[in-house]
């Protein structure tokens, strides 16, 4: 019997392990109450619901280390977590002993952790041995998540060394908001953070009806707790969310410039709420005769072809209600991104779709005003133009796109290089633009033509897509040129990245080489174009340094 993974056995319980078993409580998407993950916890058969404290008491009394103990149950919930839905994550708390088990058994090829968070506890990310465990469990494709945030002494600086995909905010602190003005403030400011910083924010042990309600109006989308789930052997796929009858919308803040702009606010989206079941009404009644109107535009022949034309008219229902129920977060963003890429490739002109969509919104207000409720004209409209803006933003980025290496093109990397930087201009941190040039390419489509360059630039392509962050600005900027816009903070991964780069292209291209080049906003300048030349000098000098090429045997 063994409680380790080994290649080509399958993983056996050991006979006095079989006390223990493990559940799932849900983390939960508080704009429409689908799960997007599962805690694994450890608990003792038969007192599920007592918690941790009987899987201990157990352990001192049967004599079994507590190192031991953890690993099963981590491997339990691995084994039992593979039945979980689709497109879920599954979150496990590591120590790191545990840490370097897996690492060992990833290395060795017999785990995999794709779709895994590991949850590193507060008082365990201050070591600097994390950076090097962190890496190479990412590289094992696993996620990470800070465990307990709040409940340490020196959060920020933990923050920044595990720099976590995940934070999960202690409930010592959660547990204070809707009732503690301070606290909301602290809480609302962390989740405008995580939005700059690219993290998610959860709040854990949410177990006041009065603490879930006041979450959404914070800014903050994941919680989990005893009112969204309790923990359980399965795995829910979605929880009803509770009406909080307090009169203010259950949304998210509209952290959107353009909002910023409409004067769109919690008055707006209050009224839409209290209206809900009216405006979801109008809703289906505006979309009602859009097929028939799409069809009888010159555009519309291709359209109403397109296969999936009905689940896009159901797509379009489902996102103008959420949109009218005052969701507006980053997924309002990647629906638009997604709808700009499939009307581009469908030869759907940007002009259609304005056009289109003023219709819509203005058939939507049409039916509100006769039905008694002009006052819900304005919010609709702020919303419409909100809406519209966002899509054309996302329809320039789509276009904009590099159509060998699908990362953004030139103009489309600079202008939101831009946007980036006058955002980020409210913090104090340094951010850095990094140039990385494949060289020799010239010889290598001598050698084998530019249709295999093109291919190479591709899988190059490919590769960034999957290494660098997606919060983060990737693009192609020239022939051979590629750059990154990221916080100064990450940059101690640009070697990994592109000697994992250099690797993988040269295995198919060994002429192929590698340089890069680095400016920071602290040093060159703080606008795009003064962080282009400050990087690209340093590249240069670098070519004059045949020690900085990053080569292949």
């Amino acid at each position: 019997m063994y409680d380790h993974p080994s290649p080509g056995k399958p993983w056996k319980i050991p006979s006095r392990m079989r006390v223990l078993t493990c559940v799932f409580q849900p983390i939960v998407n508080l704009a429409d109450g689908t799960v997007v993950g599962y805690e694994a916890l450890g608990r003792l058969q038969g007192k599920e619901q007592d918690g941790y404290a009987p899987v201990q008491a157990w352990a001192a009394e049967n004599g079994v280390p507590m190192v031991r103990v953890r690993r099963h149950l981590l491997l339990l919930a691995l084994d039992r977590g593979r039945l979980r839905p689709p497109g879920t994550q599954l979150f496990v708390n590591l120590d790191r002993s545990l840490a370097e088990e897996m690492v060992a058994w990833t290395a060795r090829g017999v785990l995999t952790l794709d779709g895994v968070v590991l949850e590193v506890a507060e008082t365990e990310a201050d070591d600097a041995v994390w950076s090097d465990l962190v890496a190479r469990l990412r590289a094992a494709g696993a996620t990470i998540a800070l465990d307990d945030y709040g409940a340490g002494v020196d959060d920020l600086t933990r923050l920044v060394h595990l720099r976590p995909e995940y934070v999960k905010l202690a409930g010592a602190v959660s547990r204070h908001l809707g009732s503690d003005p301070y606290a909301d403030r602290i809480v609302e400011s962390l989740a405008h953070q995580a939005q700059f910083s690219g993290f998610k924010l959860i709040v854990e042990q949410v177990e006041d009806p009065q603490v879930l309600a006041r979450l959404p109006q914070l800014g903050v989308r994941y919680a989990q707790g005893f009112c969204l789930g309790r923990p359980d052997r399965g795995f829910a796929e979605s929880v009803t969310l509770p009406r909080t009858g307090s009169g203010r919308p259950t949304v998210m803040y509209p952290h959107v410039p353009m909002a910023g702009a409409l004067h769109l606010g919690l008055d707006d989206l209050s009224l839409l709420r209290e209206a809900q079941d009216l405006v979801a009404s109008a809703v289906d009644e505006a979309i009602e005769d859009l097929p028939q109107w799409v069809a009888s535009t010159p555009a519309g022949a291709t359209i109403t072809r397109f296969s999936d034309f009905d689940t896009h008219i159901r797509q379009v229902r489902s996102h103008l209600r959420r949109l009218l129920q005052g969701h507006l977060d980053a997924t309002a963003i990647e629906a638009a991104a997604q709808s700009a890429s499939r009307h581009i490739g469908l030869d759907v002109e940007l002009g259609w779709y304005v056009v289109a969509h003023l219709r819509l919104a203005a058939r939507i207000r049409e039916i509100l005003t006769r039905a008694g409720r002009p006052d819900l004209a304005g919010p609709v409209s702020k919303l419409a133009v909100l809406d519209l803006a966002t899509f054309a933003d996302a329809y320039a980025v789509q276009l904009n796109r590099d159509e060998i290496t699908g990362l953004l093109g030139r103009r489309a990397f600079f202008a939101r290089a831009t946007e980036h930087l006058r955002q980020a201009a409210v913090t104090a941190g340094t951010w850095a633009f990094v140039l990385i040039s494949i060289e020799g390419l010239e010889a290598f489509a001598a050698a084998r033509g530019y249709r295999a360059v093109d291919e190479a630039l591709r899988h190059a392509g490919r590769l960034f897509a999957s290494l660098v962050r997606p919060d983060r600005l990737v693009g192609r900027v020239g022939g051979s040129l590629f750059a990154i816009l990221l916080p100064y903070r990450e940059v101690s991964l640009m070697d990994e990245l592109v000697a994992h780069l250099q690797t993988v292209l040269a295995a198919g291209h060994p002429r192929l080489r590698i340089r890069w080049g680095m400016s920071t906003t602290e040093r060159d300048g703080r606008t795009v174009d003064d962080l282009f030349a400050g990087a690209d000098a340093d590249l240069t000098a670098k070519r004059k340094d045949r020690r900085n090429a990053t080569t292949h045997p």
